[in-house]
């Protein structure tokens, strides 16, 4: 599994880094499953409850004068952030490259017939 620093995120996303810059985070996920390595975010004082409450390492939460005792990057817009740090924690599979077994290509210039499961 992929990792990166919370320093590494905190700039990525242009945010404030409160916690220690080499703490690995593996994933990003909602309070109620987020786990140790974990981030989790929360938008306003009633997610930040539930974010408190998770095994989550660390926290993506808006810039407040709230006092939290988890390390966390503090940004802007917390919807913004976790669109941007998604792709770097789970990144999208790329295709294979290739071609696929049960494809067939007519031999007949012009034919205009298509196979079962054919793509135009």
């Amino acid at each position: 599994m992929a990792s990166i620093t919370l320093q590494e995120i905190a700039r990525h996303v242009g945010g404030t880094l409160c916690g220690p810059p080499e703490l690995e985070i593996v994933g990003i996920a909602p309070a109620d499953v987020a786990a140790q390595g974990f981030m989790t975010f929360a938008e306003n004082e009633a997610y930040l409850q539930k974010a408190l409450g998770s095994e989550a390492s660390a926290l993506l939460i808006p810039r407040t004068e709230v006092e939290v005792d988890r390390p966390h990057v503090q940004v802007d817009h917390v919807r913004a952030a976790f669109a941007k740090i998604l792709p770097l924690l789970h990144p999208e599979p790329k295709p294979i490259a290739g071609i696929h077994p049960s494809a067939v290509v007519d031999a007949w210039p012009g034919a205009t017939s298509r196979s079962p499961g054919s793509v135009r």
